[in-house]
């Protein structure tokens, strides 16, 4: 893995650029069309990106697609109440981001589930079928397998990992990153 330090990055908008980005690797975490939105300018700074994606969240098409800027908390609350994933990527942007020069999709999961509120006894096999799901809507969509995965909500668990690892992920994210625009803010 890069020796640079890790940034979490949810929303893109201008103030994000006053940051030196290219000291970092630069993780985005659940697919938010305003991640895409900024993909050019994004593709300018030469380090390592990585998009983490939820397989299940993922807006069908581009003329349902909302151009609103919206907090990841807020998109996440809207989805999980209506289903409507207007706020999300679609999956031609996605295969554009992965076409793009030091850009990667990683996993973010297929349903982007709370696990730490999960019960013991029903996480073996939601890790299982989750993983699953998530692995064959990235082989159908994108065409291969992405080897690094960042844990939803960023909860991490040993179980989980070793499901992850059986299925093929080698690189894991989540907690000990640091948050992009805590940077920003005056210490």
């Amino acid at each position: 893995m890069d020796k640079k330090e890790v940034l979490e990055i949810h929303e893109v908008n201008e103030e994000l650029f006053n940051l030196p980005l290219e000291e970092y690797i630069l993780t985005f975490d659940d697919g938010l069309y305003t991640q895409y939105q900024y993909i050019n300018e994004l593709a300018k700074i030469n380090t390592r990106k990585i998009f983490f994606i939820s397989t299940w969240i993922v807006c069908p098409t581009l003329s349902l697609q909302s151009k609103e800027h919206i907090q990841c908390d807020a998109a996440h609350e809207y989805f999980f109440e209506t289903g409507d994933a207007m706020h999300y990527m679609t999956w031609d942007q996605i295969r554009e981001i992965a076409e793009t020069p030091n850009c990667e999709i990683g996993g973010h999961s297929h349903y982007h589930r709370d696990i730490e509120t999960m019960e013991h006894k029903n996480k073996r096999s939601f890790f299982n079928r989750d993983t699953r799901l998530m692995k064959k809507a990235f082989s159908e969509e994108l065409g291969n397998q992405p080897k690094a995965f960042c844990f939803p909500y960023n909860y991490t668990e040993v179980l989980y990992n070793c499901v992850l690892q059986k299925y093929g992920f080698t690189e894991f994210f989540g907690k000990g990153r640091l948050r992009a625009y805590s940077l920003l803010e005056p210490r």
